[in-house]
């Protein structure tokens, strides 16, 4: 499914500096393990390693291989309003993979502040469930961004900007 044929990115994806940090420490030591077993291979000396260092060196590959794919992975959600479908695209550099799902029963789109002091624009789904979709610096384009995500999935929307002051937002024809 391409890109532009979905209607809503809703969460999109993100990865810290840590993670890709950390991805590359555990594809570092697979590629050093694979170096290490590669010049064994090359020798022709597999006999004159003990079996259990062999095994150590594969278990090295296959672990840090997980560890990395597991730090490495970036998911983003996407809605197709048209088929109704919940596209999770699952990215690991150029590779990537779709999970399509029904999308859940959505319920409002809110506008709070965080506390970083960016304002957060959330799509929450089956009561305390939610997506968080994106962060803005100022107001008026959380406002905006919210404004037209409601519309395009006919939800209300919710300012949550004032801790314990929410307020419904009517809706604007569009």
């Amino acid at each position: 499914m391409e890109l532009k044929e979905c209607e809503l990115i809703v969460m999109p994806g993100r990865r810290p500096v840590w993670k890709t940090l950390l991805a590359t420490v555990f594809f570092s030591f697979m590629i050093y393990c694979l170096y290490q077993l590669g010049c064994i291979c090359w020798d022709n000396s597999l006999d004159e390693y003990p079996p259990k260092h062999l095994a150590n060196l594969v278990e090295g590959i296959a672990l840090s291989l997980s560890g990395g794919i597991s730090f490495a992975v970036m998911k983003t959600v996407l809605i197709d309003v048209d088929k109704d479908k919940l596209v999770s695209r699952f990215f690991i550099g150029p590779f990537q993979k779709d999970v399509l799902t029904k999308v859940p029963a959505l319920e409002y789109v809110a506008v709070f502040r965080n506390a970083k002091d960016f304002y957060e624009v959330n799509l929450w789904y089956k009561g305390n469930k939610h997506y968080k979709m994106y962060d803005f610096d100022d107001s008026q384009p959380a406002f905006q961004f919210a404004q037209m995500v409601a519309q395009k999935l006919n939800l209300d929307l919710l300012d949550a900007t004032e801790r314990g002051n929410s307020k419904w937002i009517e809706k604007t024809p569009a």
